[in-house]
């Protein structure tokens, strides 16, 4: 086995442990972590890059639930981080 097979076994390992022991604790989360954390990894694969500190500091602020919902929403048809983070938290379409 080569060196970089190993690794990327042993990458795969320890993703899978801590996926395992975040969905364990995962009765936890309220509704606004999950969605956070929803927003967090659906944006980082939709824009192809993580957001910087600030972005995140700035979905983490988010609390209300209709918020971080709208923000979910807004992934479908954002381009970017600071796209999506322009979106009106105002809104008067339905909730859902």
């Amino acid at each position: 086995m080569g060196e970089n097979e190993y690794l990327n076994e042993l990458r795969a390992e320890v993703y899978a442990e801590g996926f395992a022991e975040r969905l364990a604790n995962a009765h936890t989360l309220s509704t606004a972590q999950i969605l956070t954390i929803a927003i967090l990894r659906v944006g980082r694969r939709n824009f192809g890059r993580s957001p910087t500190k600030q972005q995140k500091a700035d979905i983490a602020a988010l609390t209300r639930i209709t918020h971080l919902y709208r923000l979910c929403r807004r992934l479908y048809t954002a381009t970017s981080w600071d796209d999506l983070l322009s979106t009106s938290l105002v809104d008067s379409s339905p909730f859902f």
